[in-house]
């Protein structure tokens, strides 16, 4: 009885089961080894910007960072806010270390070389 599916609840496992079916294995496995390398890019770039900093190494696929308030004489809040208005990314508000941050994210299996570029563009315009 405890290793059925609960009538009460619904299927949780059902998305999972039907991203395996739909892609295996091997292509769940590339669609997350592309998002961390998404992830290294995006961060490379960061390290290397005088506009903003890295603020922790990446180790998988979140990039956090916030702007040099030196150079671009903005808060992380007010970054992010022009960013998303921007209309050509979308970065979620953080903490690390009880300092404000910007988190990415990037674990969509529809992201692309081109959409990183687009992210890097934006900021470098800000």
């Amino acid at each position: 009885m405890s290793l059925g599916i609960e009538n009460s609840r619904r299927f949780r496992a059902f998305p999972v089961w039907a991203t395996l079916m739909a892609y295996g294995r091997n292509g769940v496995k590339e669609n997350i080894k592309t998002n961390i390398h998404h992830a290294e890019v995006f961060a490379n770039w960061l390290d290397k910007s005088d506009k903003f900093v890295l603020v922790k190494p990446c180790e998988l696929n979140v990039v956090l960072f916030k702007p040099n308030s030196e150079i671009l004489n903005l808060s992380s809040d007010e970054c992010i806010a022009k960013l998303n208005e921007s209309g050509q990314v979308f970065l979620t508000p953080g903490n690390w270390k009880g300092q404000p941050i910007i988190r990415a994210a990037l674990s969509n299996w529809s992201t692309s070389d081109d959409d990183v570029q687009r992210v890097m563009t934006t900021l470098n315009n800000i």
